[in-house]
């Protein structure tokens, strides 16, 4: 663990695939339960994912710019980057090369699919975006697209910008859908929905609304299920 304004890009854990380096971060604070955090960092330490947690004083970063200042200060330092909202986990143990498969053509925005419902764009509100839930970028491609930020704007919620300029170059936005959704929230558009207790095909579970209690409940019995089957070597 290890706090935003107090780190060293060196110290930092990583995993390798094909000799390049591969970074997991996942942002916390005043924001959210704890208990998110435990459950999380069990699920990833299960598949044998190093996850860096990083704390976060968000009453002076908002989400966004945690992410922008993590980002500067890891510089160029690891190949690929891979993002985690700490009421997300991976539901399986492949789920790393899922990832890196994608990615590695350095021109493809890789995750979940969101949209912002409350942000109108020329009268319409379509447009799907991979969130800051669970989202992966190469390197190369952050700074080809000219390092957006993360912070909300007019147009865009946390992490659309980075969408917006991907779509700009004609590069790939791979998005993951729904599959599954407890609670409706928010529609897609597309005949998708989603909202709190999220599964993203069978890739990554998504609680949402984490101050909520049915939330925090669905996080913990979707982790604890993870977890009973790995222990009963059963994979996911």
């Amino acid at each position: 663990m290890m706090t935003l304004d107090c780190f060293r890009p060196q110290e930092l854990k990583f995993m390798k695939r094909h000799g390049e380096r591969i970074l997991i971060a996942s942002f916390f604070g005043n924001n959210r339960p704890c208990k998110f955090v435990e459950f999380q960092q069990k699920v990833f330490s299960n598949f044998g994912f190093p996850v860096n947690h990083v704390l976060t004083d968000f009453s002076r970063y908002g989400h966004g710019s945690a992410i922008d200042c993590f980002l500067r200060k890891v510089g160029r330092a690891y190949d690929y980057f891979i993002l985690f909202d700490t009421d997300a986990v991976p539901l399986k143990p492949d789920f790393i090369k899922v990832v890196y498969d994608k990615i590695r053509d350095k021109r493809t925005l890789f995750g979940i699919a969101q949209q912002s419902n409350h942000i109108f764009v020329n009268s319409s509100k379509n447009h799907l975006y991979v969130g800051p839930g669970a989202l992966a970028i190469s390197r190369e491609l952050y700074f080809r697209l000219g390092r957006p930020t993360f912070s909300d704007t007019h147009r865009s919620d946390t992490a659309e910008e980075l969408t917006w300029s991907a779509e700009k170059l004609g590069c790939t936005v791979a998005l993951i859908f729904p599959s599954h959704v407890h609670h409706r929230l928010w529609d897609l558009g597309n005949g998708h929905f989603f909202g709190i207790g999220t599964t993203y095909g069978d890739c990554v579970f998504h609680a949402f609304c984490p101050l909520q209690d049915r939330s925090r409940r669905l996080f913990a019995r979707k982790c604890k299920q993870i977890l009973g089957k790995r222990r009963a070597g059963r994979g996911c």
